[in-house]
C-alpha cells in the first residue's frame, strides 16, 4: 500500500483546513426554529442544535438573526460563512452547496374563514396573496401564474396584516403561522387548506467555493445523537398527546377488561371447585352475572352519552354551515358591488383621460402661441436695443434676457448676479449705481436713470438707460426688481452733437451768436458788474454777414 501511494501521489489529499469559528446567519422570525424571546435573544430548535454542535466540535459559532430577506442578501454579499433556515430551489442550488436536511416544513394556504373555495394554488387566481419577502413560496406562486403578491418583511408582519384585515389570504410555514395566529389571538378567524401549497425542508448552506466548511458542518451535526435531537424537539414542540390513562375510552376498556377478568376468574374458580362447593359457587356465579349486567348497563349509558354528544356536535355543524352560507351570500353581494364600483371607476378614468388629452392639446396650442409671442418680444427688444431683467433682492440673483447679455457684452457663462452686473458699470458711475440698490433707494417704487458702462466684450464705453419697478412683500420689504435696459449710446452722442452744433459755427467751429447770447445772460448778473464787452471784426466778416447775409459770408 505504501508503495502504491508513493507511485500514485494523486491519491494523497491534503488535510481539510482547521475551522475555529463559523459565522452563521438565519431568519429570526420563524418559530419554533429561530425566533426572539421577550428580551430580544434568539431561541428555538435551530439555536439549540447549533449550541450542541459547538459543544461537540469545540468550534465557536457566532449566530446572527435578521429578517429573512436581509439574511439572504448578507449571505450573498459574503458577510457570513453559513446561512441556516434555507430551503431548496433551482436558482439557489446554482449559488449554494447544501447540507443534509434537518426539518420538513409544510406550507399550506391560510384564508379567512368567511372565504370558501380555497383548495389549492389554482384557486388563488384573482386574489392578493400575502407572503414573507424573499420566501421560496414567491417562486412557487409565480410558477403557477399567481402574480398578485404582497410581500412583508417577517412572518409576524404577515400575521399582523391579517389581524388588521389588510391580508385575507397568505401562505407561510405551518408552524410559525400557527404560532403567531395564536399569539395575536386570531386563530379562530382563519382556516388553512388541507392540501399544502408545497412541502419544503430546512438546510444549512454555504456559498460555492467555500467547500471547506461543509464537511465540518455535516460531521459536527452527525455527532449529535438521535435522543438529543428528540429532546430538543420535545422542548419546543411539546408532547403530541395526553397520557393514555386519562383517555375516556381507556377507562371503558379497563371497566370491560376488569369485568371480563372477574367473570373468567369466577368461572375458573367455579370449574375448579364445582363438585365441592356447588351451592356456594352457584351464588358467586349469580354475583358475577350481576356484575356483568352492571357493566353492560354502564356501557349502554356511555353509548347513549356518546350519541347525545354526536347529535349536539351535528347540530352545531349545521348552524355553522348556515352561517357560512349567509357569509358567502354577503361576500357574493360585496363582489358584485365591487365590480360595479370598478366599472364606474373605469368609466371615470376614461372620461378623465379624454379631458386630459383635450387639456393637453389646449396647453400645446397656448404654448405655441406663447412661444411665438416670446419670439416676437425678443426680436422687438433686439431691434430696439432693449433688454429685460428680474433681480431677486434677497439672493441678488439676476435673470436677464439675451438682449441684456448683448448690451453688456457678456455670454451665458458670465455670472448672473447683481454684484457681477455692477462690475461692468463705469467706475465714475459705479458709486451711484450701488446707491440704487441700497435700502434707502429701494423704498421708492420706480427708477428711471442713465449711466455709463464699459462693455465687457470690447471694453467700449457705452451709455444705457435703465428704468425699473420695485415689488414689495406684505410687510413692505423690497423683494424683487423688474426692469428694462436700453443702449442709448447713439442717441446720447447725437444729442451731444446737436448741442455742440447749437453753440458753434459749422464752418469754422467757432462759438456762434447763440453761445454769445447764452453767455451774456449767464454773466449779466450784479456780482459781475462792471461788465465790459469787446467786439472785434478782424477780417470784416461780421460786416459782410450783417450787410450781405451769412450765405455770402460762408462763400468768403
Amino acid at each position: 500500500m505504501l508503495l502504491f501511494l508513493l507511485i500514485n501521489p494523486s491519491h494523497v489529499t491534503a488535510a481539510p483546513p482547521v475551522i475555529k469559528t463559523i459565522n452563521v446567519v438565519m431568519d429570526d422570525n420563524y418559530p419554533p426554529y429561530s425566533f426572539r424571546n421577550n428580551q430580544g435573544d434568539l431561541q428555538g430548535i435551530t439555536i439549540d442544535q447549533w449550541k450542541l454542535f459547538e459543544q461537540k466540535t469545540g468550534i465557536k459559532v457566532n449566530i446572527t438573526g435578521m429578517t429573512w430577506n436581509k439574511a439572504y442578501q448578507s449571505m450573498m454579499q459574503g458577510d457570513f460563512d453559513v446561512i441556516d433556515t434555507i430551503s431548496y430551489n433551482d436558482d439557489r442550488v446554482k449559488i449554494f452547496d447544501y447540507s443534509k436536511p434537518y426539518a420538513t416544513i409544510e406550507v399550506p394556504i391560510f384564508f379567512q374563514k368567511n372565504i370558501s373555495g380555497i383548495t389549492d394554488v389554482n384557486s388563488l387566481k384573482g386574489f392578493t396573496v400575502a407572503v414573507k419577502k424573499g420566501d421560496n413560496s414567491i417562486n412557487v406562486l409565480k410558477e403557477h401564474g399567481i402574480t398578485n403578491i404582497k410581500e412583508y418583511d417577517t412572518t409576524e408582519a404577515v400575521i399582523q396584516a391579517a389581524k388588521d384585515q389588510k391580508a385575507v389570504i397568505f401562505t407561510l410555514g405551518k408552524a410559525p403561522a400557527l404560532y403567531y395566529l395564536y399569539k395575536l389571538g386570531i386563530q379562530d378567524n382563519f382556516n388553512y387548506s388541507s392540501a399544502t401549497l408545497y412541502t419544503s425542508q430546512f438546510f444549512r448552506a454555504i456559498k460555492k467555493g467555500h467547500s471547506g466548511f461543509m464537511p465540518a458542518i455535516n460531521d459536527g451535526f452527525a455527532q449529535i445523537s438521535e435522543s438529543e435531537y428528540q429532546a430538543i424537539d420535545k422542548k419546543w414542540f411539546g408532547l403530541t398527546s395526553a397520557p393514555f390513562y386519562v383517555n375516556p375510552l381507556f377507562r371503558v376498556i379497563v371497566i370491560i377488561g376488569v369485568a371480563a377478568f372477574l367473570v373468567a376468574l369466577v368461572l375458573f374458580i367455579w370449574n375448579r371447585t364445582l363438585q365441592r362447593m356447588v351451592k356456594q359457587k352457584t351464588g358467586e356465579l349469580w354475583s358475577a352475572f350481576s356484575a356483568i349486567k352492571q357493566v353492560e348497563e354502564e356501557i349502554r349509558e356511555l353509548n347513549a352519552e356518546l350519541e347525545r354528544r354526536v347529535l349536539e356536535r351535528t347540530a352545531q355543524l349545521e348552524d355553522l354551515n348556515s352561517e357560512l352560507e349567509e357569509s358567502n351570500a354577503l361576500l357574493e353581494e360585496e363582489i358584485v358591488k365591487r365590480e360595479k364600483v370598478e366599472e364606474d371607476i373605469r368609466k371615470l378614468n376614461e372620461e378623465l383621460e379624454d379631458k386630459i388629452k383635450m387639456r393637453t392639446s389646449q396647453l400645446d396650442e397656448l404654448n405655441a402661441v406663447l412661444e411665438q409671442h416670446n419670439t416676437l418680444l425678443h426680436e422687438s427688444q433686439k431691434v430696439a436695443g432693449l433688454g429685460s431683467y428680474v433681480i431677486d433682492l434677497q439672493t441678488r440673483e439676476l435673470r436677464p434676457s439675451p438682449e441684456v447679455h448683448e448690451i453688456f457684452g457678456v455670454d451665458s457663462t458670465y455670472p448672473n448676479t447683481l454684484d457681477a452686473l455692477l462690475e461692468i458699470i463705469h467706475p465714475d458711475w459705479r458709486a451711484k449705481a450701488f446707491s440704487f440698490s441700497s435700502k434707502r433707494q429701494l423704498d421708492q417704487d420706480r427708477f428711471d436713470y442713465e449711466y455709463k458702462i464699459i462693455r465687457f466684450s470690447d471694453r467700449e464705453e457705452r451709455w444705457v438707460h435703465g428704468f425699473a419697478k420695485v415689488e414689495f412683500d406684505d410687510l413692505g420689504n423690497a423683494i424683487r426688481l423688474i426692469g428694462m435696459i436700453q443702449d442709448v449710446t447713439d442717441t446720447k452722442l447725437s444729442a451731444e452733437k446737436i448741442l455742440y452744433l447749437s453753440f458753434h459755427d459749422q464752418l469754422t467751429g467757432l462759438y456762434n451768436r447763440r453761445f454769445f447770447e447764452e453767455e451774456l445772460k449767464r454773466l449779466d448778473v450784479k456780482r459781475n458788474y462792471p461788465l465790459t464787452l469787446v467786439m472785434a471784426d478782424v477780417n470784416g466778416l461780421k460786416l459782410i454777414n450783417d450787410s450781405f447775409g451769412h450765405a455770402t459770408g460762408d462763400e468768403l
